[in-house]
């Protein structure tokens, strides 16, 4: 009986979680833009769901940014020293573009540790270091959050 509640609640979840998000499909082998830098982070929170919004700086939001997931994010996470180790090889899991108003959401990401990336290619007036950040998913803790995360973009100089 309690799966029979449980799921109409979750597949209701999952819908309105979809119906608001404006992501949208990018272009066929479109992926990670690279810049001069790139800004490295550990999310230390756990996450019921990855969605959230990217911004500028000034805290507008950056539409056209790419969020992708990859598994095996243990290539944030690598010291300086480590970085001289050959990387571990990532898989692509999902990917999207950030709508008008710098929303992304993916819906049905199994529990797991993920790398976030988040990019942007140059615009007229400046090119944007790509966040990697180490993000860890489990819809079934009871420590998980449903909280978006945000992702502020900074210029490369």
């Amino acid at each position: 009986m309690k799966i029979l509640i449980l799921l109409p609640i979750f597949l209701l979840s999952v819908f309105l979680q979809t119906k608001t998000c404006t992501c949208v499909k990018p272009a066929d082998g479109e992926t990670t833009y690279w810049s001069n830098g790139e800004v490295s982070m550990k999310d230390d929170k756990i996450y019921k769901a990855l969605h959230g919004v990217v911004q500028y700086s000034d805290g507008k939001p950056m539409p056209g940014a790419l969020v992708e997931i990859y598994d095996k994010p243990e290539n944030v996470l690598r010291s300086w020293d480590g970085l001289k180790q050959k990387p571990i090889r990532q898989h692509r899991i999902a990917v999207c573009k950030t709508g008008i108003d710098g929303r992304f959401c993916f819906a049905g990401i199994a529990s797991g540790k993920y790398e976030l990336r988040i990019s942007k290619s140059s615009e007229m007036c400046c090119a944007w270091n790509p966040v990697r950040a180490y993000v860890i998913v489990n819809s079934r803790s009871k420590n998980s959050t449903n909280a978006e995360l945000k992702i502020e973009m900074q210029v490369s100089l």
